[in-house]
């Protein structure tokens, strides 16, 4: 999509009491997921948790880097939802047919 700057995706999931991790744990996974998985293209990114609830701000490079920081943390053991605010400085060009 020509023009488009920032994608917010939502997904909320309940958990059952027994499953559910304080936010500082899921903030300490995600800061693991962010240094180990995707380290360059995560440098630029922030997370914040709440309630379950983890938000991504921040830049990176190019959209493929933006997708693979969020689809790295969506696996993250005990969130109830993801909101990414990422912003992609380049989307890559699409191809002509």
């Amino acid at each position: 999509m020509r023009g488009v700057k920032a994608v917010a995706d939502e997904i909320i999931v309940d958990l059952a009491n027994r499953y559910r991790t304080d936010d500082s744990t899921i903030a300490e996974r995600i800061s693991h997921v962010l240094q180990w998985s995707v380290p360059a293209a995560g440098s630029g990114v922030q997370a914040k948790v709440e309630n379950g609830l983890q938000t991504l701000s921040g830049q990176v490079e190019w959209d493929h880097q933006r997708a693979k920081i969020a689809q790295q943390v969506r696996h993250v053991a005990g969130i109830k939802g993801l909101v990414s605010l990422i912003v992609s400085r380049r989307a890559a060009p699409f191809p002509r047919i």
